[in-house]
């Protein structure tokens, strides 16, 4: 697994090449005609689109255990839903003796897929995947976690699994994972999020250099592979049979200027990203793809809270490259830093605007939670990757946009009321690590510390910015509006120490020492 590295999506999206290629050379074997072989050459993986509807919903497809299918042109039959579980017939995993893989079991491991439904909606990735794809402008920063600026793809992967899985559930473990049909169209999403990013900022290049601080100065955790190089191969997997392996350099660009064959080169696309003979012409057109499925909700042309610059008296001097017709909004957001192996099993840390109780049961569902992130992580014993990453402190960042959450909180207090939005946070935004034992982490306090009860591992602040959006009636394409010049660009970036700096014994951020 490449997981935690800056290799993530490029070694991904030859997994899946490879998978896809596996299910079409069965399908050739299969059809017993020149037309069925035609049609069998052209399939393609499926995905689910878990961001698109800003609702949580299992596809049906998944979520019914039998199928009514055509077995010729006269006759349907119902039969076993293979996408809902694979069954393991005589071959079982030791540490899942299950017949079949579950999602959310119950005590009599039965799949529960309202309760996916429930956590999915708790997790509401619809409220980061647009940051994720329009303000990350550098690979590293959409890639691996540990980087990103407004949350990786691959915490956003990560997250997403264990919402499906649940406690019992295959999906959550990354070792049996891959055995739950849903597994494929959750992957095969994330890498479309990958090729729309491409599209999107089609100048980005590989940055090979990872360390466990995000500091590209700082030595890797890999002493094998302190660069992670572009013509790295990507094991195991080739591009044909006399043994040509794929490297990184055969999927994203290596140099802002770069001429190095990708796949995009090759005609490697997604609904979205339509191919133009300009690079230009598919940036911006996906650009505005992506602001009408993920930007965030709206009543009218901006979004909720947003600010029409052509109502205000002045523009700031920060939006004076702004177009006339966009509107700016007081973004808010809690960012983390933790430990990736702050305790050994796999734990969610989770965000509430409320005290969630006692009860770490019910902690996920709690009416107060707002985010969270997962750790996802294979066991020591059985990942190489993993025990390199413990062995550096290896340090997982990202953040939870809660701007829609403060708006259905603040009541009659605007977004951009700095001294009394800090106020409500202080009081309201609360924290807990909850290990996959259920039962609560608290975050040790450093030996020979008398004056403060400093964390161990983990750090939680909160911080805001203002973020522009072009009108909803400039979305569409032919309009001759530069998408490039609004969406996904960020100012007056602000840290706001106060709500969480008195509460470091869970974790939060430090005062500054004078």
């Amino acid at each position: 697994m490449m997981t935690g590295r800056p290799a993530f999506l490029p070694w991904h999206r030859v997994y899946l090449l490879a998978f896809e290629q596996a299910i079409v050379n069965q399908a050739l074997k299969l059809a017993d005609s020149a037309q069925y072989k035609a049609e069998a050459a052209k399939i393609r993986l499926p995905y689910w689109d878990w961001a698109k509807q800003k609702v949580a919903g299992l596809p049906s497809v998944v979520k019914e255990a039998r199928v009514s299918v055509r077995i010729s042109k006269d006759r349907r039959e119902d039969i076993d839903n293979p996408l809902y579980s694979y069954k393991f017939g005589t071959e079982r995993i030791d540490i899942f003796p299950e017949p079949e893989t579950k999602r959310h079991p119950d005590k009599n491991g039965h799949s529960q897929p309202d309760l996916v439904e429930a956590e999915i909606g708790k997790k509401r990735p619809w409220e980061t995947v647009y940051p994720m794809l329009t303000e990350n402008r550098k690979f590293s920063y959409l890639s691996t976690i540990g980087t990103a600026k407004a949350n990786s793809l691959e915490d956003i992967h990560n997250g997403m699994h264990n919402a499906i899985g649940g406690e019992g559930g295959h999906m959550k473990y990354p070792l049996v994972s891959a055995f739950d049909p849903v597994f494929w169209l959750h992957h095969v999403n994330i890498d479309r999020y990958y090729a729309l990013w491409q599209a999107m900022h089609p100048t980005a290049h590989y940055e090979p250099i990872f360390s466990s601080t995000g500091d590209p100065n700082a030595a890797s955790f890999d002493p094998k592979d302190p660069k992670h190089k572009f013509n790295d191969p990507l094991a195991p997997f080739y591009t044909n049979e006399e043994g040509t392996p794929w490297n990184i350099a055969m999927i994203q660009r290596v140099s802002p200027s770069g001429s190095n064959i990708t796949t995009f080169d090759r005609g490697y696309h997604y609904p979205e990203t339509t191919l133009h003979t300009s690079k230009e012409a598919t940036e911006d057109e996906v650009r505005g793809k992506v602001t009408k499925l993920y930007g965030p909700k709206s009543n009218n042309e901006f979004p909720n809270g947003a600010i029409a610059l052509s109502s205000l008296p002045k523009i700031p001097g920060w939006a004076q490259s702004l177009p006339a017709s966009a509107a700016i909004r007081h973004e808010w957001a809690i960012y983390y830093k933790i430990e990736r192996y702050i305790v050994k099993p796999n734990y969610t840390l989770l965000f509430f605007f409320g005290h969630p109780g006692n009860n770490p049961a019910e902690w996920h569902a709690s009416p107060y939670r707002v985010g969270s992130f997962y750790s996802f992580k294979s066991t020591l014993e059985s990942c190489t990757n993993c025990t390199q990453q413990q062995a550096a402190n290896t340090l997982t960042s990202g953040e939870v946009r809660v701007t829609d959450s403060l708006l259905k909180g603040l009541g009659s207090t605007k977004l951009d009321d700095v001294p009394n939005v800090e106020a409500w946070l202080k009081d309201k935004l609360t924290w807990r690590i909850l290990k996959d034992d259920g039962t609560e982490h608290v975050p040790a306090r450093r030996e020979g510390d008398t004056t403060r009860e400093l964390p161990l591992g983990l750090a939680v602040g909160v911080k805001s910015c203002m973020i522009s959006y072009p009108p909803q009636s400039e979305l569409e394409t032919g309009r001759g509006y530069d998408l490039n010049k609004v969406v996904g660009l960020t100012f007056d970036w602000r840290h706001h120490r106060k709500v969480t700096e008195a509460r470091v014994f869970r974790g939060g951020v430090t005062p500054k020492t004078t």
